[in-house]
């Protein structure tokens, strides 16, 4: 058990600020923008509070072969940040940030790792994890002049004829992400109207409909069950991985699907074949209509590599190659770009006419070869180096300003074209001690690591003639 304070708070939040205002005043013949009060002060602002009780077992068993951890936690947060309207006057803006609002989140994680085959040549180990979560909004009142409300809605929309509706609702007992709109039961094609279910359980047309009034409880954004499945199989020199995720119990606000779906507008509008399909002459209204199953499961990463024997390699201490892909495939029924939408905010889950076509993009990288080279020495011999306890760089600004002119002057190269650079970013690689002409320290330095690939066929030439050098 314990807890914990959240200092995330943005600087002169609880101070009265004043900023231009849509309206202008006259002054010595000309208009000149007004200022005014845009932050209500509250002094009594103060951390949120988040208290944690957690129990949990560790276990292995099997002599090792199987081992993992089991979780159960309560966590509790209270005097959460929250929005309140007030109103003007008495206070000088419409808005206050106040402490007040508190919320749950209960669940279960399990996670377990298994040696299922340990062999010389063969062996595959595997790791899977599973977490339930059920999130609860406790209370929305604030100790601030008694400020209280029983609800809000969120999820504004903006779509064409929609008005600022909205889709989600915050209300204590219910979780973040709930959304809250019209139910949605059909389409009637004799009449060509769409059907809804009001309040009472009737089944009406559209026009017969009341906002909020006949809104209802339709789904949540948030998902039951997040899971994952790592696996590593070795086989002689060669080595495969590759991770699975996914989520499930979860609906998505395809509100993208919906502005795709206004068959009056098909002159003027991008029109989806769906809606095409559907024959649907109405225009397109916020309801359970365009919520969908958001669950998925993914095929993150798959990476197949080879070590290659370099003790018949002179002057190579290491070569693998390796292929890798990412974002290989996705397996779900949600018919928009990518099931995997913002869950952050008071409104998740929603698709906002998202039209990022990258997050469909399958990646391979080929690596041809990661070598170390020895240098032309011998390797039994102690190797005195420049770098001592002294002048060892100790920082990366040091670092940097000792490398800098290589840089620079390896910069003339690429603007011929001769050489292509890719820089990886590293946090902490650990400085090699032997082979490399490098102090024999061992620390740890912030630095960054390059492939260098000649593009021009004389430096090619000129690489190739050098290292046939070094190996007669």
């Amino acid at each position: 058990y314990g807890q914990s304070g959240n200092q995330n708070i943005d600087p002169y939040t609880s101070q009265r600020l004043y900023g231009p205002q849509s309206s202008q005043f006259m002054y010595n013949g000309e208009w000149i923008n007004s200022y005014g009060v845009s932050q209500n002060p509250n002094p009594d602002l103060k951390w949120e509070t988040t208290a944690m009780t957690n129990i949990g077992l560790d276990y292995t068993i099997w002599e090792g072969r199987v081992s993992g951890t089991l979780d159960f936690y309560n966590k509790e947060t209270k005097d959460m940040l929250y929005k309140y309207n007030v109103p003007s006057p008495p206070y000088q803006y419409n808005q206050l940030l106040a402490n007040g609002a508190s919320m749950t989140n209960r669940g279960v994680e399990f996670m377990v790792n298994v040696v299922a085959v340990d062999r010389p040549d063969f062996s595959w180990t595997t790791n899977f994890n599973v977490a339930y979560n059920k999130n609860e909004i406790g209370s929305l009142d604030s100790n601030v002049d008694n400020l209280s409300i029983s609800e809000r809605y969120e999820g504004t929309m903006y779509l064409e004829g929609w008005t600022a509706q909205t889709v989600s609702i915050v209300k204590p007992g219910l979780p973040i992400g709930t959304f809250y709109t019209y139910k949605y039961m059909g389409y009637d094609a004799k009449q060509q109207k769409t059907l809804y279910e009001n309040a009472a359980g009737e089944i009406v047309t559209i026009d017969k409909l009341k906002s909020p009034d006949d809104y209802q409880v339709v789904g949540s954004a948030l998902p039951k069950v997040t899971f994952g499945w790592n696996n590593t199989f070795r086989y002689k020199r060669w080595d495969l991985n590759f991770f699975l995720r996914g989520v499930t119990g979860n609906k998505i606000f395809n509100a993208s699907r919906a502005d795709l779906s206004r068959l009056t507008q098909a002159a003027i509008c991008n029109i989806s074949h769906e809606a095409v399909e559907d024959g649907i002459m109405e225009a397109p209204q916020p309801s359970s209509r365009w919520l969908e199953n958001g669950s998925f499961l993914k095929l993150d990463n798959v990476t197949l590599g080879y070590q290659f024997d370099t003790e018949k390699m002179p002057g190579i201490n290491n070569l693998r190659v390796y292929i890798t892909g990412q974002n290989l495939f996705t397996i779900t029924k949600y018919t928009g770009i990518d099931p995997e939408v913002s869950l952050s905010g008071l409104a998740p889950g929603i698709d906002n006419r998202n039209y990022n076509i990258k997050q469909k993009v399958k990646v391979f990288v080929l690596i041809i070869g990661t070598a170390v080279l020895a240098g032309c020495t011998n390797l039994d011999e102690t190797i005195y180096s420049s770098y001592t306890d002294e002048n060892f760089p100790s920082s990366p600004k040091q670092y940097a300003s000792m490398t800098g002119p290589i840089y620079v002057a390896a910069q003339k190269l690429f603007d011929n074209n001769l050489y292509e650079l890719q820089e990886m970013g590293t946090d902490e690689i650990i400085v090699p001690t032997r082979g490399g002409d490098w102090y024999d320290g061992g620390r740890y330095v912030d630095m960054h690591y390059h492939n260098w690939t000649p593009s021009h066929v004389l430096v090619t030439n000129a690489w190739n003639t050098g290292f046939n050098a070094i190996g007669t």
